[in-house]
């Protein structure tokens, strides 16, 4: 089970991948927000993890849903590669850095309009770096093993 500090960003991740501020994640903010916390998955992965978890059968996950999928998931899976793949897909340039600009194309790739997520990210990657504009896979993989309770 993730740490208290994990639940707490977890919880920071899923208002981080809300983008529209419903309360709830879509399919897409669903994918993305697995990406950034490690975990690569196939879209029916995706898909069926979406189903799995939409106890309501909304085709969205409200923030209870999404807990508990992430205590699953970071019980079940080898996150080490997974957030080391994780890494490679957001550092777009592969300098071996994870920068604003990058984690807003990822964003804009999957259809969120940048001026509606730069904020949140800058603050998400500073949190994560300790104040710089950019983070390392080793910052990357120290959060994500923080948010599994390691």
């Amino acid at each position: 089970m993730p740490s208290v500090i994990g639940l707490t960003q977890i919880k920071e991740a899923f208002e981080l991948f809300d983008w529209d501020g419903s309360g709830a994640i879509d399919v897409e903010e669903l994918k993305l927000a697995m990406q950034s916390l490690g975990i690569v998955m196939t879209p029916q992965e995706i898909v069926d993890t979406m189903q799995k978890v939409d106890k309501d059968a909304n085709n969205t996950i409200e923030y209870p849903e999404f807990e508990l999928m992430m205590m699953e998931v970071f019980e079940s899976r080898d996150t080490k590669e997974e957030m080391k793949k994780a890494f490679s897909y957001f550092d777009l340039d592969k300098t071996g850095n994870i920068t604003i600009e990058n984690m807003v194309e990822v964003a804009r790739q999957l259809g969120e309009n940048p001026d509606d997520v730069r904020e949140n990210l800058a603050e998400y990657i500073s949190a994560a770096s300790g104040g710089n504009d950019c983070m390392t896979c080793s910052q990357w993989v120290a959060v994500m093993e923080t948010m599994k309770g390691k």
